[in-house]
């Protein structure tokens, strides 16, 4: 499953690179965030869940100071119980993919490939293609509800109440102060890397994804 996004947004470009994005897919007709792919992770958020040296990752070999956009090359899975691995490159030929590129007017460009064989996607009754699922993007996450296994130690989201997305890319409250997105939102008094003002991430929810069947 190929996800092509491009964001016009210079402050959600932001968000995304410093903060990263979640890929939720929930493949019981539900709106809970359970199995996901975490990518970016995002340039704040490089050493949540594993032992990291900050000044290691700091720099390039040349001495350059590294961008947001340069630290946008590991995918990290949620909820993949059947994956050994759960940090890896981005650049991945046999599993998740993902790159993100700024166009030539500053857009960024971001791409995911998901390898079907590695979703829980359910087979149709009549035993062809797959049942409709639904799928979440979630951006600008709070790196202290990533728990050290990988796994987001988030309140339980809002269930089937929340309205999805409209099929014109509108958002359904996502998160924005005041909005009834899915999920949960930060935690009152926590911030970005501890030293970021506190705003709750941006939930997007698009619902009954269906899988072409040729």
């Amino acid at each position: 499953m190929y996800i092509d996004i491009k964001v016009e947004d210079t402050g959600i470009e932001n968000k995304i690179l410093k903060q990263g994005m979640v890929i939720w897919i929930n493949t019981e007709g539900k709106q809970d965030m359970k199995l996901g792919v975490h990518y970016p992770i995002g340039s704040e958020n490089r050493g949540v869940g594993r032992r990291s040296n900050m000044s290691e990752t700091s720099f390039t070999e040349d001495g350059k100071p590294f961008t947001p956009l340069m630290h946008a090359n590991t995918i990290e899975l949620i909820g993949f119980t059947n994956e050994a691995e759960k940090r890896f490159p981005a650049d991945n030929p046999d599993s998740f993919k993902g790159s993100v590129k700024y166009d030539n007017d500053g857009n960024l460009l971001y791409r995911l490939l998901m390898p079907i064989a590695k979703l829980p996607v359910r087979n149709a009754k009549d035993g062809v293609g797959a049942l409709p699922f639904n799928m979440a993007i979630e951006y600008g996450e709070n790196p202290s509800l990533m728990s050290p296994g990988g796994n987001m130690n988030r309140p339980p989201s809002s269930g089937d109440g929340a309205p999805p997305a409209s099929p014109g890319g509108g958002r359904s409250g996502g998160g924005r102060p005041g909005g009834g997105g899915g999920g949960g939102g930060m935690p009152a008094g926590g911030s970005f890397g501890g030293s970021q003002s506190t705003t709750p991430p941006v939930i997007i929810w698009i619902k009954n994804v269906q899988l072409a069947k040729k």
